[in-house]
């Protein structure tokens, strides 16, 4: 039998590989972002010293072609997503998709296909503030508001769904100022809400809106409990359209069409038709574009009786995606889409090995994909959720054969009901099964055996990766090349860590983030201690702003505007910093009034005038900040002004104010 790989090293997986670094990395070396730039270059003597070693010269030269490509590819999806500035009020009209979020006194929509000022531009994220009069999807309107352009990277992160939906705005308007000019639904959209009607109207709310999350990828009708249940029990992929329903999907078509009698290249066709209706269906979602690329070339392997080479497979589908849209490199989603599986063909067929020995067959395979597909993700699960749930690998031996039953069920139930609305019996027997695997989601998402993760460095992430692949099978060389390619890549990566260990890399200065509603504020000294002050909501915010500055030691959180906002002055909460919990206030100490208080090299004073509370003063490094609120008298500023501030940092990003110049270099002001 042929081979589906065309030439022996897989080209196209490790051109992927080269091209979703070489566009992620650009950004932060543009940037002089030290870990970046380290990365970068032990990569690429790596890189080089294997090729040559190896007498791989021509690959060497399609890998370092394909990274110069790449770097100049960021520049052209970057450029591409340039978004025109609108000062003021504006004029804006557009159609309101059904991307949309109900909340108890307001209700976002993205809104489609619009003009600004008569000039076509990109979606917008737009809030609704009101209730009583009832919006339509795919109702056109028109309304007067200021637009709020996005900034597709915030601290440390990207916002992805924004670029998804090609969202280049944001706004807010009240219910009674929109004119609603006609009604413009699309088929596809008519579609998606036939079939959530059906789904609501038969199961229940919370299972209706699982199953339209488990077809389409849409989650925004899913309650909080019912996604933190999911999330924290290990499962929250099983919401994401990807290879499994396209898998499931595949296979059903297939049994379908063998039934039938048909040929095989009809069935192909079947196939290939299927696929591409259902990525439009979910909006090409970058999950359900890797594994729909992914099923068709397995398909045509099949009709021309070549062999499937899962890698080379994973790259083609890798570079088609990243060709068209660039910045799906930063996009966490798409990220553990393609390392998950990665993780699976590298590593799975060395721990069924060893698992088989300890679990029957069935078992041993099922804990395999699931440890090697955990492993994989692991730098992206500590990014976005902080913690590992131990059982998660038990879990999904319960929920995923479920979930290969519930799926192809719900598909043939949902085309049934849509063709004869009498069988809505089927889908309440299909919800069913969605309340089981919530009850399982539930049960297992309220363990204490769940381990904490802070976010993995970079360097650290990319040479572990590499390690794994240099264990698998795809390493073909023999096993003394194997050792020396290991011992190699592990002493570059004690090398890395020890630069990073001795070499101090943190952004000495102030970072003020904030957004709409609040903002917290990070200080950093010289011997790379961090203070966080009035951090009060999500954690992951303030771990993006810790990223960004490379933060290596967090003092404590300190809580300023709740004691501003209080006639008391007693004490100021200085809380520990949690990892799981921003708020937590376990090993919370007290400052008494007008005394000095040290964390670490950071001092901490009130700041009083005539015997009123107005702000707390933070001296590190010669530098002198202060923390006050945004609701000061005319007496309290003038007394500030008198004093030698080189910070005066306020609840308010517009009243931020650097009263000198001094080490002004340090200042950041970020918006999230």
């Amino acid at each position: 039998m042929k081979t589906f790989t065309y030439i022996n090293p897989r080209p196209f997986f490790y051109c992927f590989l080269a091209l979703l670094f070489s566009i992620s990395v650009t950004r932060y070396i543009f940037d002089l972002s030290i870990q970046h730039i380290v990365l970068f270059v032990s990569i690429l003597v790596a890189l080089s010293a294997s090729m040559l070693c190896f007498k791989k010269f021509f690959l060497l030269f399609l890998l370092l072609a394909t990274m110069l490509f790449g770097g100049c590819w960021y520049f052209v999806g970057m450029n591409t997503y340039s978004i025109e500035k609108f000062d003021g009020v504006v004029s804006v009209s557009g159609r309101l998709s059904d991307d949309v979020e109900y909340e108890e006194d307001k209700t976002t929509y993205l809104l489609k296909d619009v003009s600004v000022n008569r000039k076509s531009v990109k979606n917008v994220d737009l809030t609704i503030e009101g209730t009583g009069r009832n919006l339509s999807v795919g109702d056109v309107i028109e309304f007067e508001a200021e637009l709020d352009e996005i900034e597709l990277f915030s601290l440390n992160s990207f916002n992805l769904t924004y670029y998804r939906n090609k969202v280049g705005y944001t706004a807010e308007v009240d219910l009674e100022d929109i004119n609603v000019l006609g009604n413009d639904i699309k088929l596809v959209e008519k579609f998606r809400l036939r079939v959530k009607d059906l789904l609501v109207e038969n199961m229940s709310a919370d299972d209706g809106a699982t199953a339209y999350a488990v077809l389409f990828g849409y989650t925004n009708d899913i309650s909080d409990d019912t996604y933190f249940a999911y999330r924290d029990a290990g499962i929250l992929h099983l919401l994401a359209v990807s290879g499994l329903n396209v898998t499931f999907l595949i296979s059903l078509i297939g049994f379908i069409l063998k039934l039938l009698k048909v040929n095989r290249f009809a069935n192909f066709l079947t196939c290939f038709i299927v696929l591409i209706v259902y990525a439009y269906l979910c909006s090409f979602a970058p999950s359900i574009l890797r594994a729909g690329i992914m099923g068709i070339i397995f398909l045509a392997s099949q009709l021309s009786g070549r062999c499937y080479d899962s890698l080379n497979t994973l790259g083609i589908a890798g570079i088609l995606v990243l060709i068209t849209s660039p910045l799906f490199a930063f996009d966490i989603g798409f990220l553990m889409s393609y390392f998950c599986v990665m993780g699976i063909v590298l590593l799975h067929p060395i721990l069924s090995k060893f698992l088989k020995k300890l679990f029957p067959k069935a078992i041993a395979n099922s804990l395999s994909v699931s440890i090697s597909a955990t492993v994989a993700i692991l730098p992206f699960l500590a990014m976005m959720y902080s913690k590992l749930n131990l059982l998660s690998f038990f879990n999904n031996l319960l929920t995923v054969p479920l979930f290969s039953i519930a799926y192809p069920f719900l598909c043939v139930a949902v085309i049934v009901c849509l063709i004869f609305p009498f069988m809505g019996f089927t889908l309440t027997l299909c919800g069913y099964i969605f309340t089981l695997v919530n009850l399982i989601a539930q049960f297992f998402s309220k363990t204490s055996l769940v381990v904490q993760l802070s976010p993995f460095n970079v360097v650290v992430s990319g040479l572990i990766f590499f390690m794994f692949f240099l264990l698998s099978r795809f390493f073909m060389v023999s096993i003394r090349g194997k050792v020396l390619g290991f011992v190699s890549l592990a002493s570059l990566l004690t090398i890395t860590a020890c630069i990073f260990a001795f070499v101090p890399m943190c952004n000495t200065g102030v970072l003020y983030v904030y957004t709409r509603d609040n903002s917290f504020v990070l200080l950093t000294n010289s011997k790379n201690e961090t203070l966080i002050l009035d951090a009060t909501w999500s954690y992951s915010d303030v771990n993006n702003a810790l990223i960004e500055i490379n933060a290596f030691k967090v003092l404590a959180n300190v809580q300023v505007n709740n004691i501003l906002s209080s006639s008391s002055q007693e004490f100021l909460k200085v809380t520990n910093y949690s990892h799981e919990d921003i708020t937590n206030r376990e090993g919370t100490e007290v400052l008494l009034y007008n005394t000095d208080y040290h964390l670490g090299d950071f001092r901490l004073k009130y700041l009083a005038y005539e015997n009123n509370l107005i702000g707390l003063e933070v001296e590190f490094d010669n530098m002198l900040v202060l923390r006050t609120s945004s609701e000061l008298t005319n007496e309290d500023m003038e007394y500030i002004s008198t004093l030698p501030y080189d910070f005066i940092l306020t609840q308010e990003p517009s009243e931020f104010t650097a009263l000198t110049d001094k080490q002004a270099f340090c200042l950041n002001k970020c918006s999230i």
